[in-house]
């Protein structure tokens, strides 16, 4: 019953036994003001992107609990959402971490090579390791 409450402040009702839908969006964010915000997405239907409304209240769990104030515009968005009665209520938002420092991104160079047709030995290269000492060599005259 606990868990109910939370999505009865949120305007979202369902029938006796009835599990709520949840829906997934994301895009860039194009606007925000107390109780929503709003995002332009792509819409499969229309093969266009378009802005979309979606409410926000104080169950709304926004990544790092920092609201909406914690977003700026442009930013690209997740939405984990359930609509009511014509609106999307946002139930989840988070700041996409996906599109980050890709295009700047290098690869470093671990100095391995791949042969083509050689198999995996399937040992890992372990960094420098100690190795041991040597033996010292024998200075005198062998007595056998």
């Amino acid at each position: 019953m606990a868990l109910a409450l939370p999505f009865m402040a949120l305007g979202v009702s369902w029938g006796q036994g009835e599990e709520p839908k949840y829906d997934f969006a994301y895009g860039a964010l194009v606007s925000k003001s107390g109780d929503q915000i709003t995002i332009s997405e792509y819409n499969f239907d229309t093969d266009a992107e378009e802005n979309v409304a979606y409410v926000v209240n104080e169950w709304t769990d926004f990544e790092g609990g920092a609201g909406p104030e914690g977003l700026d515009v442009g930013d690209s968005v997740e939405i984990l959402y359930t609509a009511e009665e014509g609106r999307r209520v946002a139930v989840s938002v988070a700041e996409s971490k996906e599109d980050e420092g890709q295009d700047d991104a290098v690869e470093e160079d671990s100095g391995a090579v791949e042969l083509e047709g050689v198999e995996d030995s399937g040992l890992e290269e372990q960094g420098e390791q100690e190795q041991p000492e040597p033996e010292p060599e024998y200075e005198g005259e062998y007595r056998g």
